[in-house]
């Protein structure tokens, strides 16, 4: 199968290594909307037509599956479920179903906002931000800051990448992300090979560490 991955920054690198973990042989199509980071700030409408141009690239590699591993870009399209030719599944939809009433989410801004009447949420505010930039002074800062309650769901996916950071700061807290779960469910129907546009080059090269990941640029 030709599956896409969408992300916003380098939290796509967690599910890249949980499909090496899990020898789920596929074609992936990674993609990387380093030009529009971070979403947190932006407005729905800029939202929905990033997500579209995002959409029209896929479609014109022919895609089969796309994974969205952004939970804001999730939202955006479980809220609006645009059309496709392709399969469409998102972590948002994973983190809410394992949500119970004893959790929080923590996210960011802007699905704090949209999330807020219906959940426990903690806003994360520039957390994404910070991590990107590996930020640890600030990203400290920000997490002492928190009230956090005692299960905390990691409801943007760079925060899982400072899991240890946060579970270091704040003592009787579980955190939790579902890389893991969220890419269990795939099967492998073919060899595994992974494809990026050129421009993203620079970005795998410096976060990718697992030597077995072989990138073809387009």
């Amino acid at each position: 199968m030709r599956i896409g991955l969408f992300d916003s920054g380098s939290g796509i690198i967690p599910f890249i290594d949980e499909i090496i973990k899990q020898d789920k042989r596929n074609d992936y199509y990674l993609y990387v909307d380093l030009h529009h980071f971070p979403y947190g700030d932006k407005s729905e409408d800029e939202l929905i037509d990033i997500l579209k141009e995002v959409f029209l690239s896929f479609e014109k590699i022919g895609i089969d599956e796309l994974l969205i591993v952004c939970n804001t870009m999730s939202y955006v399209y479980l809220q609006y479920d645009l059309v496709s030719s392709f399969k469409v599944k998102t972590i948002l939809d994973l983190n809410l179903r394992m949500y119970n009433s004893s959790c929080s989410l923590l996210c960011t801004s802007f699905l704090a906002d949209k999330l807020g009447k219906f959940y426990q949420v903690i806003d994360g505010k520039n957390l994404a931000s910070l991590i990107e930039n590996n930020d640890i002074y600030e990203i400290i800062k920000i997490v002492k800051k928190c009230k956090f309650s005692s299960s905390i769901i990691l409801s943007c996916t760079h925060y899982s990448l400072a899991k240890d950071i946060f579970s270091s700061l704040v003592s009787n807290v579980k955190f939790y992300s579902y890389e893991k779960e969220f890419i269990s469910f795939l099967d492998s129907s073919s060899d595994l090979s992974f494809h990026a546009f050129s421009k993203h080059k620079s970005f795998f090269e410096r976060h990718l560490k697992n030597e077995r990941i072989k990138i073809h640029y387009f």
